[in-house]
């Protein structure tokens, strides 16, 4: 009897630890939308970086930095200089391919206003909020880069697009 306990208390622990450490993985973004390039971090940088000195940003404000309580993204922010918005992305520091791009929130610079993409909708209008911040991210940030992607949603299989 003893060990048939033992071995369902082991059961049930490894069990809760392969299906929840995405929930406690350092860094782990799991709602926010991810693009995936086959070119180099570097290579999806500079073409970042190019789109947003087109845009009419100084390079100074456009850099990549990885933040030191974050190790594990270069953080940068993508400007739509047409509507005034800027979009804050990550991409993950391991070297494997492909190169992850992955959208975390959009901000109205004029507002003020911030729609989070990085966090689970609490209502209906944040479900369409969502979808409406992911669709114009495609088409006027991804689709004008001039490098090929593919969305792969989220890390939880949540679709809002």
């Amino acid at each position: 009897m003893y060990r048939k306990i033992v071995k369902l208390m082991i059961s049930a622990f490894l069990f809760s630890a392969f299906i929840g450490c995405d929930y406690f993985a350092a860094g782990s973004n799991l709602m926010a939308e991810r693009y995936e390039y086959e070119v180099s971090i570097d290579s999806l940088i500079q073409k970042i970086n190019t789109f947003n000195i087109l845009n009419g940003v100084k390079l100074e404000e456009s850099a990549f930095k990885i933040d030191k309580n974050s190790p594990y993204f270069h953080q940068g922010t993508i400007y739509d200089h047409s509507t005034d918005e800027s979009y804050l992305v990550l991409i993950p520091t391991p070297i494997e391919s492909p190169t992850e791009l992955l959208l975390v929130s959009l901000k109205d610079n004029k507002s003020g206003k911030i729609v989070g993409v990085n966090q689970e909708p609490s209502n209906n209008q944040e479900i369409i909020d969502r979808g409406a911040v992911i669709r114009k991210f495609e088409d006027r940030i991804l689709d004008k880069l001039g490098l090929e992607y593919h969305h792969t949603g989220n890390a939880m299989n949540k679709k809002y697009d």
